[in-house]
């Protein structure tokens, strides 16, 4: 198996990091509990894309257009 280099993002106030969803990613150990990681997590998808769930790989259900 090979083995994955890990790059670390070192943010100052008010970057913006941006990441495909099927990239491994995660947070490193908290050092100072008076400095937070806030963060708003937004996913976009295009209309005619499936979907499919990240633990069962089965496609979603396909959004209904509104009042129809």
């Amino acid at each position: 198996m090979r083995k994955l280099k890990e790059v670390k993002h070192l943010p100052k106030k008010g970057d913006i990091l941006l990441w495909h969803a099927n990239l491994l990613h995660g947070g490193s150990k908290l050092i100072d509990p008076s400095k937070t990681r806030k963060s708003m997590v937004c996913h976009y998808i295009a209309s005619n894309a499936i979907c499919y769930h990240e633990n069962s790989q089965r496609p979603a259900l396909k959004p209904q257009p509104f009042g129809g």
